[in-house]
C-alpha cells in the first residue's frame, strides 16, 4: 500500500512542474495528493492583483524539502528528452537589454509573480526591465564566444543554448516558483509569443520559471580580459561598477517550491561540483522563498 502511495505522489510532483515536462500533464488528476495545483490564465476570466499595504500580514508557504528535491531531480532527468532552441551548436546567452538590441534578436521574459498582497520591487539600474507586480526581464541573445571571465568582477549570463556553458565556466539554476491561480507567464523572442515549457539550454519557460545561467566568478579568472563591445548598450547580472541595481520578484505564497543550485566548475579535476538549496550566489542573486536578482551596466 506505501508503495502504491508513493508511486501516486512522485507522479503527481512530475505533474505539478509540467511548465518545463510536457510528458507529465497526463497525471493532472494526481496533483491533489501533494496540495499544489497551477492553473493557467484563461481568456476572459477575472484577475484580481493586490500590492502589500503596510500592515498587512504576509503568509509564506515553503514546500517540503523532499518535494523540492523530487522536482529538482524530476526536472534535470527531462532535460536530455527536450529539443532545445538553436541547436545547430551556435552557443547563445542572453545579456540584459538596455534599448535596442540592434542586430541582435530580443528575448523577453514575463513572470507572474504572487497576486496576493505583492511586494514586487527593483532599485537602480535594470536596463529595459521593468517590474510592477509582475516582473519583466528583457534580454539580447549574443554569442556566449565573446564572454571571458573578468579579474575582480562576479557576473553571470542568461543560458540560452545547450552548449552556452563552455569548458572552464560555471552555471547557475534558479527555479521561481510563479503565481499558481490564473498564471499568465509568457515567453516573446523578437516580439513572437513562444509556446510554453520549451528549453533554452537549461533555461525553460512555462507556468514556472528555471533561469539558468553562465556563471563566471572572479576567482577563476586568470586574465585581464574587459566585456565585449558589442555595438549595443547591455548590461550582465552582477553588482559592480556606477551603474547597478536589482530586481525582488515576490514569488509564489503557498507551497512555494523555489531552489537554486550550483556546478561549479573543478580546475583540478575537470568536473562540476554540485550544491543543491543554495541561499545565495554571492553578488548575482538572492535565493529563498522570493528572489533578487541584481544587475549592472556594461556599455
Amino acid at each position: 500500500m506505501r508503495k502504491n502511495i508513493f508511486t501516486i505522489a512522485i507522479i503527481a510532483i512530475i505533474f505539478v512542474f509540467s511548465s518545463c515536462d510536457k510528458e507529465a500533464e497526463k497525471s493532472s488528476t494526481m496533483t491533489e495528493e501533494v496540495g499544489k495545483i497551477e492553473v493557467a490564465y484563461q481568456e476572459g476570466t477575472i484577475k484580481i492583483e493586490t500590492d502589500f499595504i503596510p500592515g498587512d500580514k504576509k503568509i509564506e508557504k515553503e514546500a517540503d524539502n523532499e518535494y523540492k528535491k523530487d522536482i529538482h531531480s524530476t526536472l534535470q532527468k527531462t532535460i536530455s528528452k527536450k529539443t532545445t532552441y538553436l541547436a545547430t551548436g551556435q552557443a547563445l546567452v542572453g545579456v540584459i537589454a538596455d534599448g535596442s538590441c540592434g542586430q541582435y534578436s530580443t528575448f523577453d521574459v514575463y513572470m507572474d509573480c504572487e497576486d496576493t498582497r505583492n511586494t514586487s520591487s527593483k532599485s537602480g539600474w535594470i536596463g529595459s526591465s521593468s517590474v510592477s507586480s509582475n516582473v519583466t526581464l528583457k534580454f539580447c541573445m549574443v554569442y556566449a564566444g565573446y564572454f571571458d571571465f573578468v579579474t575582480g568582477t562576479d557576473y553571470a549570463l542568461l543560458e540560452l543554448s545547450s552548449n552556452s556553458v563552455s569548458y572552464g565556466k560555471s552555471r547557475i539554476i534558479r527555479y521561481i516558483d510563479n503565481e499558481d491561480n490564473g498564471n499568465t507567464n509568457s515567453l516573446k523572442v523578437n516580439g513572437a509569443v513562444q509556446p510554453q515549457d520549451k528549453w533554452y539550454g537549461q533555461s525553460c519557460f512555462g507556468l514556472n520559471t528555471r533561469l539558468a545561467f553562465v556563471y563566471l566568478p572572479s576567482e577563476d579568472a586568470t586574465g585581464y580580459p574587459t566585456f565585449p563591445s558589442l555595438g549595443i548598450s547591455y548590461g550582465v547580472f552582477g553588482r559592480f561598477g556606477n551603474n547597478q541595481g536589482w530586481i525582488y520578484s515576490d514569488d509564489q505564497d503557498g507551497n512555494n517550491a523555489n531552489v537554486c543550485s550550483t556546478y561549479r566548475f573543478n580546475k583540478n579535476t575537470g568536473d562540476f561540483i554540485f550544491t543543491d538549496n543554495v541561499p545565495y550566489v554571492n553578488n548575482i542573486l538572492e535565493a529563498g522563498l522570493n528572489t533578487k536578482l541584481f544587475m549592472s551596466k556594461v556599455y
